[in-house]
């Protein structure tokens, strides 16, 4: 065997497990900087989860806050009407509040006079589960009767004397909590959407008027099985993507955030060709040093021979 080519055999044969080792480390550093990123995907899933929720402590807060009128127990509504309606005014995000007695009909609705004719509330199932459990509710995306809009309806009973005297509720409109969404400053090719316990689409930072009121069944059905995720699979548009979502825990409200797989991943591709560029310089200037230094040594041999 000539002695530049045994010199090459040896360079590559240093070099193959050298290679091995280098191509695990290099997957290895790509699948950790994926997961890095799908946790980052994930907090951020968590907080806006975390917001939501605390949009529905501030209603129940207020609700509370009202349900403490000396003036709920008066004949007269008018002065009430008027603190509900400072109310709404301090609490930006509802779009009405009513009052409510136990049978359904509503003895007050800042959307009308006082003293309007208001259809009953007794066939809302929030309304029902209040009755019921006694404590305090969150719908789902529900049509308000009174409205007929799309909205979402935090219920307070007020109790007197162990009975529930009145049911006071507040409205938030699914563009209330879209704005919530839109507050954590959601990078532009990701979206973030919230759907209600049937999945159904109830606030989104992209193309509301199309999906608000549709529902998201195969995020309605992961979030069945786990509480917070980040899974891979088509987006609602039906391109590849990444979506962790976190479901809230005051709320129910399950928030997701979907990015692009492209997004995600082309970084992490980036990194791993020239990562694989760099050992395969590195692979050829080592048999073109082998190469040389042959060359040179055979020179010199045939010199002293």
């Amino acid at each position: 065997m000539k002695l530049r080519t045994f010199l090459l055999a040896v360079v590559s044969l240093t070099l193959v497990p050298l290679l091995g080792v280098a191509g695990i480390a290099i997957w290895w550093a790509h699948q950790d900087e994926r997961r890095n990123l799908e946790q980052v995907l994930l907090y951020h899933a968590r907080s806006l989860s975390v917001a939501v929720d605390r949009e529905v402590e501030t209603t129940r807060a207020g609700l509370m806050g009202l349900s403490t009128s000396d003036d709920l127990d008066s004949k007269d509504l008018g002065k009430f009407y008027e603190q509900a309606r400072l109310a709404r005014e301090a609490y930006r995000r509802w779009m009405t509040v009513a009052l409510v007695d136990p049978s359904g009909r509503q003895a007050l609705n800042l959307m009308h006079p006082l003293g309007a004719a208001l259809p009953s509330l007794s066939g809302l199932e929030t309304f029902q589960r209040t009755i019921q459990a006694r404590e305090p509710q969150v719908s789902d995306l529900i049509v308000d009767p009174t409205t007929a809009r799309r909205v979402i309806a935090v219920t307070l009973p007020l109790l007197r004397d162990g009975e529930i005297r009145h049911v006071l509720i507040a409205f938030l409109t699914p563009e209330s909590f879209a704005s919530v969404l839109a507050s954590a400053q959601v990078a532009g090719g990701n979206v973030a959407t919230m759907v209600d316990r049937h999945g159904v689409v109830v606030a989104t930072t992209r193309d509301p008027g199309q999906w608000v009121g549709k529902p998201s069944p195969v995020l309605v059905r992961r979030a069945r099985e786990h509480e917070e995720e980040v899974f891979a699979g088509p987006s609602r548009e039906g391109s590849a993507a990444y979506t962790a979502f976190s479901r809230g825990l005051q709320s129910s409200f399950t928030v997701s955030i979907t990015t692009p797989q492209e997004q995600l991943e082309a970084p992490l591709r980036r990194s791993l060709w020239l990562l694989s560029a760099a050992a395969l310089a590195a692979v050829g200037l080592s048999l073109g040093a082998a190469d040389v230094a042959g060359r040179r040594v055979t020179r010199r041999l045939r010199r002293l021979r």
